[in-house]
């Protein structure tokens, strides 16, 4: 096949990819980064029920929270109490929640008891990073849920 002719069947060929790449570019940028209220803050976190959203939390509500420093396992935690967040949420007096984070695909189950009275240790230590941590006296080091992104209710 002369050389003008392969040119000439190759500009559909590079068309139809340059319009996938575009399709498949335009995609990706409209489902990438983190999720959005109306006035543009990210979401940090969610708080769901049964698969529907409960609350959405963005840095700047969590830091409105009651703010705690509680020392656990040689390091200072500064955040809201879970028990805080979830009162803040409308859950209700008792729930069994299980906390995930999207770094290194931690999950805990906690039951708590969401009422007035005492803590139950479990904090949202807010990273330098803007993320959550979930830290709890009898919560190992190495099973803190790090860059939490929801807080499932199971009833």
């Amino acid at each position: 096949m002369p050389r003008s002719h392969r040119f000439v069947l190759a500009i559909p060929a590079a068309v139809a990819l340059l319009l996938l790449a575009a399709a498949c570019s335009s995609e990706a940028v409209s489902n990438s980064g983190p999720a959005t209220t109306e006035a543009g803050a990210a979401i940090v976190l969610s708080v769901t029920r049964g698969g529907d959203t409960i609350e959405t939390w963005t840095l700047a509500a969590l830091l409105a929270l009651p703010q705690q420093e509680v020392e656990m396992d040689g390091d200072l935690q500064t955040g809201p109490w879970l028990r805080d967040v979830l009162q803040a949420s409308s859950v209700g007096d008792r729930a069994h929640a299980t906390v995930v984070g999207a770094g290194e695909s931690r999950a805990f189950d906690v039951e708590l008891a969401i009422e007035s009275g005492p803590a139950d240790g479990y904090i949202l230590d807010i990273t330098r990073r803007g993320t959550a941590k979930l830290a709890g006296p009898d919560l190992p080091r190495e099973r803190w849920v790090r860059d939490v992104t929801e807080i499932r209710i199971d009833d």
